[in-house]
């Protein structure tokens, strides 16, 4: 027995889910390994399944399934993720406006945040990082997005959401930055969760395929994040053909990307012959229509044209704003 981070009983543990266990199945089915890549919070490279630690009670992981989880991959996540990457901005701002939106939006993105919190806090990898002032602001966040998912409050106070469907709405431009090779392999399939200063901004962030979700920290005041797209309070993402990030943040992404690079292509060595063995497996039961036609492919060779001319926009694309960030 032990204590659930969230209800605070003493009670058995699940082994509890950073990003939705589902998110990580349909990736699986994607891909032509059976295993996405995943970066932890403190940055170690890894090649494995989702964030997972024994964290909530039965309980506490049913409810937060029902308030957030269910509904985002009903209603956002399998919509989007089910259709092929590098349709165009029309086709896909004709499917964000079809979106059954509600505060089940707002309600899974704090549930993400306060669970990358807990499990940070767990591990004991926000001593290491942060600061006394920091560790305050980061335990206040938490504690309103706790208030709020157990109902004891109606809103999030000045700790604000941001939902970014990459795939969705962005054209890619990195400045004077060199892309990674594996930028829009990491952007459309990877996964990432960390409580870090992004554009000037302590937050959490949540890296899913397709999606980004960050939880607005400190300062709670206007900041280069801003410019995302917010998640209101009535659950709604409002989402008008292109936006702009600010460049801290695309920094930010290309450096992750370099990380699942060196992850995907030297894990650890007792994986070697499991991750081929897995490859091989997917590869006899797919047709070469269906190969050609996975997402691994298609991001591959948007990588490669990405590479080839890193000035223009790509595929996936997201858009920076030169200086927002200062």
């Amino acid at each position: 027995m032990e204590t659930c981070a969230f209800c605070q009983k003493r009670r058995s543990l699940e082994e509890s889910h950073i990003i939705p266990k589902a998110v990580g199945r349909a990736a699986k089915r994607r891909l032509l390994e059976e295993h996405p890549t995943f970066v932890t919070t403190s940055g170690e490279r890894n090649v494995q399944d989702i964030d997972k630690l024994d964290l909530l009670c039965r309980e506490c992981e049913r409810l937060h399934a029902e308030l957030g989880d269910d509904p985002f991959l009903r209603y956002l996540f399998h919509p989007f993720f089910g259709q092929p990457v590098g349709l165009s901005a029309q086709e896909n701002s004709e499917r964000l406006a079809f979106i059954k939106y509600g505060e089940w939006l707002r309600r899974f993105a704090a549930s993400v945040s306060w669970r990358v919190i807990a499990a940070a806090s767990k591990r004991g990898e926000l001593s290491d990082e942060f600061g006394p002032a920091d560790l305050r602001r980061i335990g206040r966040a938490k504690q309103v997005w706790k208030q709020y998912l157990n109902g004891r409050r109606d809103d999030v106070g000045p700790f604000h959401h941001y939902a970014l469907p990459l795939h969705v709405v962005f054209e890619w431009e990195l400045l004077d930055v060199q892309p990674s090779s594996y930028l829009n392999r990491f952007l459309g399939l990877s996964f990432h969760t960390a409580v870090k200063r992004v554009a000037g901004t302590l937050c959490t962030y949540v890296k899913m395929p397709r999606f980004i979700f960050i939880g607005k920290i400190h300062p709670t005041s206007a900041t280069a994040i801003d410019v995302c797209p917010r998640i209101h309070a009535d659950g709604t993402l409002r989402l008008d053909g292109w936006h702009t990030l600010p460049e801290a943040l695309l920094r930010y992404l290309n450096e992750q990307a370099e990380w699942h690079s060196q992850a995907h292509d030297n894990p650890p060595e007792y994986f070697r012959e499991k991750s081929k063995a897995n490859a091989q497996r997917v590869l006899r039961k797919r047709t070469r229509d269906e190969i050609f036609d996975s997402d691994e492919i298609r991001l591959f060779a948007m990588d490669e044209e990405l590479q080839r001319n890193w000035t223009k926009a790509s595929p996936l694309g997201l858009q920076s704003a030169s200086g927002s960030d200062q």
